[in-house]
């Protein structure tokens, strides 16, 4: 359940009551200071960097490790309203946020926009209730595992050798027809056995076309 009291109805000497756009509008307006309880956001984390979601967990942790109090985006550290747009809230991934890297569990978190009389303008508003259970943390590990798969999700191709397959030569029938840019072993017992290679060579200037081919020359047995 949203709260009645906060810092903003302290400074504007308001009941208790819901929080408006007109309240936080008139605080930023006396450019009223962050404190333990309330602190001033100028922009929504938009999801695409796995650190926003460390720095917005972060915060609802230290707050419920308090007393509570509210996070309002649109407004910069200077107290100056800037505003949000309201289809750019997204209260589910912030709560999913919130569950995944704040421990212990932190239950009652509220979330909501709040918008001009006219709708031109905007904030959202997170009210972080003081926690039984704290103090809470952020889990660092996961954070580090999420940016780790993210970094790898992209596909990489293998490096395929384009050349064909080493084949043995047989000293009875002598070698075989190399395909292009394939390596061609000499026989067992060589005394150059992986050294000598007989490859295919491309078409020289002013030739038929043709592939040059070496000759193979059986190995002379040494005495």
């Amino acid at each position: 359940m949203p709260r009645t009291w906060s810092r903003l109805h302290e400074h504007l000497g308001c009941p208790p009551g819901p929080i408006t756009f007109a309240i936080v509008r008139r605080c930023v307006d006396d450019r009223l200071a962050e404190a333990d309880d309330l602190d001033w956001k100028e922009l929504l984390p938009n999801g695409q960097n796995p650190h926003q979601d460390a720095e917005f967990a972060k915060d609802v942790a230290a707050m419920a490790n308090t007393r509570g109090g509210l996070i309002i985006f649109g407004v910069t550290d200077q107290v100056e309203f800037t505003g949000i747009r309201a289809v750019d809230a997204n209260p589910d991934q912030y709560a999913q946020w919130v569950r995944n890297l704040v421990q212990p569990y932190l239950s009652g978190l509220e979330q909501y926009v709040l918008l001009s009389d006219d709708g031109s303008e905007a904030v959202f508003v997170v009210d972080v209730p003081a926690s039984e259970p704290a103090p809470h943390s952020v889990d660092f590990v996961d954070i580090r595992a999420k940016a780790k798969a993210k970094s790898q999700r992209a596909t990489v191709t293998p490096y395929r050798r384009r050349s064909g397959r080493k084949r043995l030569m047989n000293c009875a029938t002598g070698p075989p027809s190399p395909m292009k840019g394939a390596a061609v072993l000499a026989p067992p017992g060589s005394s150059s056995w992986g050294g000598q290679l007989a490859r295919s060579r491309a078409p020289r200037p002013g030739s038929t076309g043709k592939p040059r081919r070496r000759s193979w020359i059986p190995p002379v047995a040494t005495p």
